[in-house]
């Protein structure tokens, strides 16, 4: 697969808790990752090297692990196979298309609140709608964070 990086920067008018927050707790993470799917359910616990599945309402997703995560500045989600009806899928074509990428989060205190940069790979035929998708959801995150 030819993986495209996406990069997206956002200055947030709140603490790096409050953003941290947004990024991971219920029922804020619902909120904004409405931007890539409907209904969408994130479940995992979020420690490094924990399971991490996000499965729609259909029983589609994706299943990955939590590569990194240091509370209040980096979150890494390494993508590791598909959801599709329920059951989790790493032998598809499409499946191992997503296999070495990785979505990242860095959270930076500034003096105006928080910086937010976010690194996600994706394949080529798929950048631009989910670049636009990401420039969705960091309105949703912003307007979030900073309520």
């Amino acid at each position: 697969m030819s993986a495209k990086i996406i990069h997206k920067t956002v200055n947030l008018k709140a603490s790096p808790e409050r953003v941290w927050q947004v990024l991971l707790e219920s029922p804020y993470i619902e909120e904004w990752y409405a931007e890539f799917g409907e209904d969408l359910k994130v479940e995992t616990d979020w420690s490094p090297g924990s399971k991490y599945r996000v499965v729609d309402k259909n029983g589609f997703g994706m299943i990955g692990k939590i590569a990194e995560n240091v509370p209040m500045k980096t979150l890494s989600i390494e993508p590791e196979g598909m959801v599709k009806d329920h059951k989790d899928d790493f032998e598809s074509a499409e499946a191992k298309q997503l296999k070495g990428n990785r979505e990242t989060y860095w959270l930076s205190e500034t003096a105006e609140g928080t910086k937010l940069d976010i690194e996600s790979a994706c394949s080529e035929e798929y950048a631009d709608m989910m670049a636009d998708m990401w420039d969705k959801a960091l309105v949703i995150i912003k307007k979030l964070s900073e309520k």
